[in-house]
């Protein structure tokens, strides 16, 4: 059961850092056009 718990976990944790890398990226671009 612990087990399952940590993959589930992990996963979650992967989606929370690809979607802010990916907000991270917009904000970079936004910041870069203003440049």
């Amino acid at each position: 059961m612990s087990g399952r718990r940590k993959n589930r976990g992990e996963r979650e944790r992967r989606e929370e850092w690809e979607r802010r890398e990916e907000s991270i990226r917009d904000v970079i671009r936004i910041n870069g056009d203003g440049m």
